[in-house]
């Protein structure tokens, strides 16, 4: 009877233990994963979609722009658009009151310039959309109750041999 209530609180331990990690999960989805746009320390996190930007930005590239940060003609910016819509560009022109980019037909207020692009982390937007994935989640439930059980019962026969 003794063995069984310690096994038993070694399961609980180990659903606790596979809740903890969901909720961590769950937190760390919400408030960086499932944004568009996360910041982070006034640098925001845009993931590419289309190859507007090749060879700079490819598809799935992250790009990191450094927000209010000065750019010149040939730099890639991060605006929104008439349409309030996140988008990037190649500088063409700068002047006090308006920039000219790369594709778009009216110049852009500078105002709504957010930020230069100063790094790319290639290919990682295709490893946030494999975590953004929801049987990614239960797979990580399954995997870590199976190994916190795995472990109890080991320890339990570990313990029984000495």
């Amino acid at each position: 009877m003794d063995k069984f209530i310690r096994l038993l609180g070694k399961i609980v331990l180990g659903v606790l233990t596979v809740l903890l990690i969901g909720y961590c999960w769950a937190f760390f989805e919400m408030k960086i994963m499932l944004k568009d746009n996360p910041e982070l320390f006034n640098l925001t996190f845009y993931h590419q979609k289309s190859d507007n930007l090749a060879p700079q930005i490819n598809v799935d590239d992250i790009a990191i722009v450094n927000r209010n940060s000065s750019y010149n003609v040939g730099d890639i910016v991060f605006f929104t658009n008439e349409k309030n819509e996140y988008k990037m560009g190649i500088v063409t022109y700068v002047d006090d009151y308006a920039t000219s980019v790369k594709g778009y037909t009216e110049n852009i207020s500078n105002s709504a310039v957010l930020g230069r692009v100063s790094s790319k982390i290639s290919y990682l937007g295709k490893l946030i959309n494999f975590f953004k994935k929801k049987w990614f989640l239960v797979l990580l439930a399954i995997v870590g109750f199976t190994l916190v059980t795995v472990s109890q019962i080991m320890d339990e026969k570990v313990k029984k041999v000495s």
